[in-house]
């Protein structure tokens, strides 16, 4: 049976971790995804630093479920070489926080017949295996990629390289079908983001929307999640709302009742 547990990503609190963490655990919440940077400002960090925050974290009752690092946009390679050293400090943090993953956004991927794509296997696989080193893999957060592309870029790599942070909103605002999508990369989801959103044919845009409000099948989608026997959290986002408390309050329960 899938475990339910309700994780928050607290960036979109806009708060300082010291008031973000409390208020994850009053609204519900069993675990928390930080902003590396913003949160933490470092993606090294001291073994004060770490006993802290995990003091800090157990005083609440919360876990980190993943830690999130921000980088340029741009290909996906651009970001690896420009940020290689931070990424792999940011999963050695991760497993020091108790985490299993640390996120990127997912850049462009080069085309699979140039020299670049080769270079950007190369890089993924380094990662990979100091993901298994270390403790803790990167996972990557398709934006408009397609999954039939992201599936291929996986198939290249070796077994267990890196994992994908599915966030359904976001291939509903891409125009990729969020169940379809989940079916084919579903052996490879280390994250799954609680977000929904609809697409509205006639402006030709997705439009974030409160949980349970959008078009995504979550039903469905727990259902595979299930089936793979996914082991993390359901993590929790909400960009933008003037009612952001009351709806992540509501998010966490509505998460709850798929139990």
């Amino acid at each position: 049976m899938l475990q339910l547990r309700p994780s928050l990503s607290l960036a979109p609190l806009g708060l300082p971790l010291k008031k973000s963490l409390p208020l994850a655990a009053q609204l519900g919440a069993k675990g928390v995804e930080i902003d590396l940077l913003g949160h933490l400002h470092e993606t090294a960090l001291s073994r004060t630093a770490i006993r802290e925050l995990r003091k800090r974290l157990g005083d609440y009752h919360l876990k980190v479920s993943n830690l999130f690092l921000a980088t340029q946009e741009g290909t996906l390679l651009d970001q690896l070489e420009r940020n290689f050293n931070e990424i792999k400090q940011g999963m050695e943090s991760a497993y020091q926080l108790g985490a299993s993953t640390l996120t990127i956004r997912l850049g462009r991927i080069a085309p699979t017949d140039s020299s670049e794509y080769q270079g950007l296997l190369q890089l993924l696989t380094d990662l990979g295996q100091w993901g298994q080193r270390c403790g803790a893999l990167l996972t990557l957060a398709p934006n408009k990629t397609s999954p039939e592309d992201l599936s291929r870029l996986l198939a290249d790599l070796p077994t267990h390289s890196l994992g994908i942070y599915f966030d359904p909103a976001k291939h509903l605002m891409s125009q990729h079908d969020p169940v379809q999508a989940l079916t084919i990369l579903a052996p490879h989801i280390l994250q799954f983001a609680m977000h929904d959103a609809t697409y509205d044919y006639q402006q030709d845009e997705g439009h974030e929307t409160a949980l349970g409000r959008g078009s995504v099948d979550f039903a469905q989608l727990l259902t595979i999640l299930e089936q793979q026997r996914f082991p993390g959290y359901l993590t929790i986002i909400r960009q933008k709302s003037e009612n952001l408390l009351y709806e992540l309050s509501a998010a966490i329960e509505f998460t709850k009742n798929f139990g």
